[in-house]
């Protein structure tokens, strides 16, 4: 009963924060800025802000906890685990990705006029905070909590299933792309319990989204990315490709994820059951 009463008000002050600042936001930016301006700078860092504030009452008033025990300390910032993190989200999505370029299973097509690279600078304004929001809402306070009274696994479950259900509101969703979510939830969840560290598993998180949406102008989670020059799209069976979710809603993806879950739980993870 304490535990749910403690993600209750975590959820409760949350929405109250990020209701606040979304007003706040709205009330101080120019009204130059379009609405689908707003939705891919600002809102991220809005909904960011106010889950570390959520976090900060927390950790701080209710449980007397340093920001370490979420993964949030400052050893758990060193660089070498950023970039480990970095490079695991890169390299799960983007190998898997490569071998369907290269098998002509993915193809590239020219696109609209722009700057690649600018759009690429650009991308991490965008998923760099919301990747980081994700893994807060899902590998911070709330997977504490569920980890002291159910256990590590039964954390990542939980969470990993959450993980895919709130995507399930999200354009062009179908069944195997909410399972494959679900499955990248449970790699990410690896990706924090073998490090204990938030930062490592939101660079993560971000290396994925970065790689597909601003590298490789594909979907992202069933949503159209900018895609100046050029842009990747499916060109075999669904199935295998994602389709119009994305390259992350297919069969190559999953098996990515799942040797990247084996290999960190082989690595580290396992310890925690000896």
């Amino acid at each position: 009963m304490r535990t749910i009463l403690r993600i209750v008000m975590f959820l409760l002050i949350l929405f109250g924060t990020s209701l606040l600042l979304t007003m706040v936001v709205g009330l101080a930016i120019p009204h130059t800025f379009s609405d689908d301006q707003i939705d891919l700078y600002l809102s991220p860092a809005v909904s960011l802000l106010a889950a570390l504030i959520a976090h900060q009452v927390m950790l701080r008033a209710f449980d007397q906890k340093p920001w370490s025990a979420v993964g949030l300390g400052r050893a758990s910032a060193r660089p070498q685990l950023l970039i480990k993190g970095l490079l695991m989200g890169m390299a799960a999505i983007g190998i898997p990705s490569l071998i369907l370029l290269g098998t002509s299973q993915l193809r590239l097509i020219p696109s609209g006029p722009g700057n690649s690279g600018a759009a690429a600078a650009l991308g991490v304004l965008t998923f760099l905070p919301a990747a980081f929001f994700e893994e807060l809402m899902m590998r911070g306070y709330l997977f504490m909590l569920l980890r002291e009274a159910f256990g590590w696994k039964a954390a990542l479950i939980f969470t990993s299933v959450v993980f895919g259900l709130i995507h399930m509101a999200n354009p062009n969703v179908d069944p195997e792309s909410i399972a494959l979510v679900i499955l990248a939830g449970f790699f990410l969840g690896a990706v924090f319990l073998a490090t204990g560290s938030l930062f490592a598993t939101g660079m993560a998180h971000f290396g994925w989204n970065w790689i597909m949406g601003s590298v490789m102008h594909a979907s992202v989670s069933g949503i159209d990315m900018p895609s100046p020059d050029f842009r990747i799209v499916d060109n075999g069976p669904d199935w295998l490709t994602g389709g119009a979710w994305g390259p992350e809603g297919g069969l190559a993806a999953g098996v990515g994820m799942i040797v990247s879950f084996m290999y960190l739980y082989a690595r580290r993870i396992r310890r925690m059951e000896s």
